[in-house]
């Protein structure tokens, strides 16, 4: 090509360069000569006629330098010196998601993220640029790919690197990895999405919250998406809440079913489209708000009041059944050991007014190793006992 561009003119000078994947071809670079029309044909003629069958992007800029003093020529084509580790830009631009191959490399997306995203990609119809290698190739930007051909997006930007193997592979990893270290002005985002509450259905699944919060009718899909898959070792290794999981199932349904009537109804001709940006929720459209500390004491208060209740009734059973036994009810708190001291008294009352034991064997029955086993027997039962005991 160099030959048959030095055919065309003899001075022409620059630089070309032309990166190839295997579904696009761009061709970019700055060229200096005097006859730019008949270098331009003769490029794109090169390209359609040894890649047939690829996309071609050109992207070739002509005369676009400047002359500096003592006659310095300086423009994108020359190749000027740079540290070792620098990397260059070579492109930036519009390309067709068709030409573009997914790369999993070294990070995996992230099902839950992918969705909250998905809500600001919907309203928008906007992602940013993709980083890729001269060969086209993902630095960065897999999710957004995904999302991309999920929402029929045809052209997405995208940044081309001049990189080495090294290079790339450090930047994928250092661009994905420094997002995750974010820190935020809370005070800020808390006032902005305060301030707009309209853009609250694209926030709040990011976990960006306003002092007020708009209920699940306000999201095209949050947890609605969620559904457990048995089969899916991978979801298996971590809990899952499967009550969350059904609710999820009936709202898809529900949402299906809401579709179905509004495209069974006929739409109002004429009918202007609105913005999201330009609605802004009512008031009465968010969720009601509370205070943390007070709704905390009145569930304390409501069920320490149900625990008084439950002890009352199962006081009031206890005292029936006490009065029917010939039993002294307890009217005061006592401690355990106390209430223990009066039952061991009532038994040894019951023993003496049976008139059935020696004052000796009453002690033998009152002792603790012997009490564990006669205190729950009847009056009958403890005499028989004692008897085949003297027996033996």
């Amino acid at each position: 090509m160099d030959k048959q561009l030095k055919n065309i003119d003899n001075n022409i000078s620059g630089n070309l360069q032309i990166s190839e994947n295997k579904k696009m071809i761009v061709a970019y670079g700055n060229l200096a000569t005097t006859k730019v029309k008949e270098v331009k044909n003769f490029i794109q003629d090169y390209l359609n006629e040894n890649y047939p069958n690829k996309f071609i992007h050109f992207n070739v800029t002509f005369n676009n330098f400047t002359v500096m003093e003592h006659g310095e020529v300086k423009g994108d084509v020359l190749q000027e010196d740079c540290e070792i580790d620098e990397v260059k830009i070579l492109w930036t631009g519009v390309v067709p998601i068709s030409s573009l191959s997914h790369q999993n490399k070294y990070k995996l997306v992230n099902p839950k993220n992918k969705e909250r995203i998905n809500n600001s990609i919907r309203v928008m119809n906007f992602i940013a640029p993709i980083i890729l290698n001269k060969n086209f190739e993902i630095i960065d930007g897999e999710l957004r790919l995904q999302l991309a051909e999920e929402n029929n997006i045809k052209e997405v930007p995208v940044i081309v690197l001049d990189t080495t193997y090294l290079q790339e592979n450090t930047l994928r990893l250092a661009l994905n990895r420094s997002s995750e270290f974010q820190r935020w002005n809370w005070v800020d985002v808390d006032n902005f999405v305060d301030d707009n509450p309209q853009i609250q259905p694209i926030l709040e699944p990011l976990g960006l919250f306003g002092r007020y919060v708009l209920p699940e009718s306000f999201f095209t899909d949050t947890v609605i998406q969620y559904k457990i898959d048995p089969f899916n070792k991978k979801q298996m290794s971590y809990n899952q809440e499967w009550g969350l999981a059904k609710w999820a199932e009936i709202r898809r349904k529900q949402i299906e079913e809401n579709l179905e009537k509004k495209k069974a109804q006929k739409k109002p001709k004429g009918k202007p489209k609105i913005s999201l940006f330009d609605l802004s929720p009512k008031k009465e459209d968010f969720l009601p708000t509370y205070d943390a500390e007070e709704e905390l004491k009145k569930f304390n208060d409501k069920w320490k009041d149900i625990a008084t209740e439950i002890s009352a009734k199962k006081d009031e059973w206890s005292k029936a059944r006490k009065e029917e036994l010939g039993q002294e009810w307890q009217l005061k708190n006592r401690n355990s050991r106390a209430v223990a001291l009066d039952k061991r008294n009532v038994f040894e009352n019951q023993l003496k007014d049976s008139h059935m034991f020696s004052n000796e064997e009453i002690d033998f029955i009152l002792e603790p190793k012997n009490l564990l086993k006669y205190r729950d027997m009847n009056i009958e039962d403890i005499r028989d006992d004692l008897n085949l005991t003297g027996e033996e």
